[in-house]
């Protein structure tokens, strides 16, 4: 405990006073300064990032439009190839394509035609190989086409599919439509 010194018979209050509040102010100081150094000091925290990447196909075609031409009931195009172009610009990874199609729809009556007359090959082999569209929207068929995935030596990737046609011999005459879905799949 501090006593404050005599001096003459004085209390020296003032020196002890002063002594006081230089201590208290040091003390202050201290305290602002530990508290300047807590507020602003640095603190570490970590961050787990996770990340799945997963690839991108697509699939464009080089025409929207096949024209068989005009064609006799009972006759089949399986030697005139109509072939489309199915390209992959954009994905990182290969694109397989499915195919269905809905059945040929005269645009002119009620008439129509099965969707399984038209065939279609990954090659131009249709006698020996054409596979015969299902209808849309059942399950796609798998071509077992492969779009390659793009890369710097070879940006634009494609593949060929050829289709072909049966006209039944009891087809009424008239122009007739079919749509024909092609899907890609990663």
């Amino acid at each position: 405990m501090l006593m404050p010194a005599k001096r003459n018979n004085m209390v020296a209050v003032t020196t002890v006073a002063v002594s006081f509040l230089m201590a208290a102010s040091i003390l202050a100081e201290f305290a602002m300064l530990q508290a300047y150094a807590f507020s602003n000091a640095s603190s570490v925290n970590v961050i787990n990032a996770m990340i799945t990447v997963t690839g991108s196909c697509f699939i464009s075609l080089n025409t929207n439009v096949i024209n068989f031409g005009q064609i006799p009931a009972g006759s089949n195009t399986a030697r005139t190839l109509n072939d489309i172009t199915v390209n992959d610009p954009f994905g990182n990874i290969a694109a397989n394509v499915l195919i269905s199609g809905t059945n040929w729809i005269s645009t002119s009556s009620s008439a129509n035609f099965f969707v399984s007359n038209t065939i279609w090959n990954p090659t131009n082999d249709f006698l020996a190989n054409g596979n015969a569209l299902l209808l849309f929207p059942s399950q796609p068929t798998d071509t077992k086409i492969e779009i390659p995935a793009p890369n710097v030596i070879n940006p634009n990737t494609d593949n060929l599919i050829y289709f072909g046609l049966y006209i039944p011999t009891l087809t009424a005459l008239g122009v007739y439509t079919q749509n024909i879905v092609l899907e890609n799949s990663c």
